[in-house]
């Protein structure tokens, strides 16, 4: 199996565990919602990563309808993302090289993924790393995305929305496969 055919199963395997609910469902919205994801992604949606962009939709809604905890939404909104360590190196620095480095610090904060955060450092520059952690550590390092705020969480969320879309043009344009 090749890195691209490694990336894209894991990609599925994501949209897969939040279709058959990895997240147990609460009301029957979020499970309606769930069977539409499963159509709609045979039938309107291009790529996977259209289909996630469309999932942080859903998210707020289920948000506003609190049909999910924090912490599931929480959860959710990670997953939409988790492809990203299986990715080759060349398609990392690229996605990388092209978010802002507020965005990057978000991004890591949010994730909570080690081996994201090792994946960032072996495909980054020792300095432009070493802002990234300073930041992190300096404006993030108390802040649990699970337990604060929603006003503070939205800058994960908004961080990962923000990379999809990134992902989401390199793709288009034929930067990366995906």
């Amino acid at each position: 199996m090749n890195t691209h055919q490694k990336s894209l199963s894991h990609l599925e395997i994501d949209i897969q565990d939040f279709l058959i609910g990895s997240t147990e469902p609460k009301g029957d919205v979020f499970v309606q919602f769930s069977s539409i994801f499963q159509d709609s992604f045979k039938a309107n949606f291009k790529s996977p990563l259209e289909l996630k962009l469309f999932i942080l939709e859903i998210l707020k809604v289920a948000e506003d309808k609190s049909l999910l905890s924090k912490t599931e939404i929480e959860e959710n909104y990670r997953k939409q993302l988790k492809f990203l360590r299986y990715l080759d190196n060349s398609s990392f620095q690229l996605i990388v090289n092209n978010i802002p480095q507020n965005t990057l610090v978000d991004l890591l904060w949010y994730m909570k993924d080690k081996e994201l955060i090792k994946k960032t450092r072996q495909n980054i520059s020792k300095h432009q790393f070493a802002e990234v952690m300073d930041n992190l550590t300096t404006f993030k390092s108390n802040l649990n995305p699970d337990n604060c705020l929603i006003s503070q969480a939205v800058f994960g969320r908004e961080a990962i929305k923000d990379t999809l879309t990134i992902i989401k043009k390199l793709s288009e344009e034929g930067q990366i496969l995906i």
